[in-house]
């Protein structure tokens, strides 16, 4: 089945198309989830950006709905597989996101709390962007988590200001971050200053675990960091255009 938001064909299992948001109150959504994940927080991350301090706000300039036949297709497999995991597993720990706060956003979306799917954010270049949504996400697994805080996954944050360190504006001077949905499943939580990577990325990879959570706004007053290690867990909704 489709998400009831899919407008696209439901019988080219090479459709793949982002198309630009026109309605008034899904651009007030997803400005509204910029505006409630906002978190006037600066990181040594920052720096990368060409601007050390902490924009005061995001202003969305304008979106495009991303739709890819299969991808979606994966993705529904994926969560179909770690609710049943979730399911039998016993006591699944929920874990409430900061995107969660744009409470029409995720309505809208009908997320699967019994598995801990999010909408989550990732920042990125517009080339990036249009990449990710034709081809899916590349998870570079090396078989060593070395010189990687969590392992060697791919990490989303709950803030726009944490995204938006990774984002790299064009000519334009537009930034840009993808709005996902995640599938979290059975969650490795994680507080330590200094998190033993590859125990973390084995508990995935090779234990009951589907993602890492790795709490940096507990144990650093930054922020959270969530990270998973199959593409198929990860789906693109939005990709959001915006200034500083």
């Amino acid at each position: 089945p489709f998400p009831h938001t899919w407008r696209g064909p439901r019988n080219d299992p090479a459709y793949a198309a982002s198309t630009p948001v026109t309605d008034v109150n899904m651009l007030a959504e997803l400005q509204g989830l910029m505006d409630t994940t906002y978190r006037k927080v600066w990181t040594r991350d920052r720096k990368t950006t060409g601007r050390n301090e902490v924009p005061e706000r995001y202003e969305l300039i304008f979106a495009e709905h991303a739709e890819n036949f299969a991808d979606w297709k994966r993705y529904w497999l994926k969560r179909h597989h770690v609710m049943h995991d979730c399911a039998s597993g016993g006591f699944l720990q929920r874990h409430v996101p900061l995107t969660a706060n744009a409470s029409e956003l995720c309505a809208r979306h009908r997320l699967r709390g019994e598995c801990n799917e999010w909408l989550l954010l990732h920042g990125t270049s517009p080339e990036a962007a249009r990449n990710i949504c034709r081809n899916d996400f590349t998870m570079h697994l090396a078989g060593s988590a070395q010189g990687t805080l969590y392992g060697r996954g791919t990490y989303f944050g709950d803030s726009i200001t944490k995204a938006d360190e990774y984002a790299r504006a064009d000519d334009r001077g537009l930034c840009c971050a993808l709005v996902c949905r995640v599938i979290g499943g059975q969650v490795l939580y994680n507080d330590d200053v200094n998190p033993v990577a590859e125990s973390l990325q084995d508990g995935v990879l090779k234990g009951r675990f589907h993602s890492v959570l790795g709490d940096r706004e507990k144990c650093r007053g930054t922020f959270k960091e969530y990270v998973v290690f199959d593409a198929d867990q990860v789906y693109v909704e939005y990709v959001l255009y915006y200034r500083r």
